[in-house]
């Protein structure tokens, strides 16, 4: 079958701080983009792309 793609399950909802962010809530799963820095990821969620912190998330698959 196909790869899983590398992804994270949300611990708490998270509402956005700045435009270009991914709102998401607790238990949604999170696909993994790219790790932006120790704080952050960019990831997608519904088709929707956006930054979100990493402490927000579960890391289900690594990216």
């Amino acid at each position: 079958g196909r790869r899983q793609l590398p992804c994270a399950k949300a611990l708490y909802n998270y509402e956005g701080k700045e435009p270009g962010d991914l709102k998401f809530s607790k238990g949604d799963i999170i696909i993994l983009r790219r790790q932006v820095d120790e704080n952050w990821y960019h990831g997608e969620v519904n088709g929707i792309h956006g930054f979100f912190p990493t402490n927000f998330v579960q890391i289900i698959k690594p990216l």
